[in-house]
């Protein structure tokens, strides 16, 4: 029903649409980020987690609540955000080598690699890599949950 209306917005109005829709799964994907954290209690990943969640919550707060920013430097934020996510996870993977942890390393690397992407292919106008970044980003996120999970349900058979 909403298409219509959204396809007779112009490119500059559905941008900013895209951006805030992304702003928004990004402060409830810090959240929930951190929800996670602490319903994981005594797991040493809980560190990594809670700094996504506040990474998260940081680039979603800073998009929603200062629109006169421009979408460039958010993008670019953006790109700094999963280049530091990226980083901590592969080094955690790398360090803890919980349960499935190559899931949480190939989740770095993915991170990082979409982190890449937006810092050296991002130009003016070039807001549609965002969708297909974030997009990207949290299917690999939720693919990594679910074989975590998968993981920690074989363990407590065991």
């Amino acid at each position: 029903m909403g298409g219509p209306i959204i396809r007779r917005l112009d490119g500059f109005s559905r941008t900013q649409l895209d951006w805030w829709l992304h702003a928004t799964r990004l402060v409830v994907g810090g959240i929930a980020q951190l929800i996670t954290a602490f319903w994981a209690g005594k797991w040493s990943g809980v560190f990594v987690q809670m700094l996504t969640g506040i990474l998260y919550l940081v680039v979603g707060g800073l998009a929603l609540n200062h629109p006169g920013l421009t979408l460039g430097t958010l993008t670019l934020l953006l790109a700094a955000l999963l280049l530091v996510e990226g980083l901590v996870k592969i080094l955690v993977a790398l360090q803890e080598r919980h349960t499935h942890w190559g899931w949480t390393l190939l989740s770095g690397i993915v991170s990082m690699f979409l982190g890449l992407l937006i810092w050296t292919a991002f130009r003016d106008g070039d807001f549609w890599i965002l969708g297909i970044v974030v997009a990207v980003e949290l299917m690999v996120n939720g693919w990594t949950w679910l074989m975590l999970g998968f993981g920690l349900r074989d363990l407590a058979e065991e």
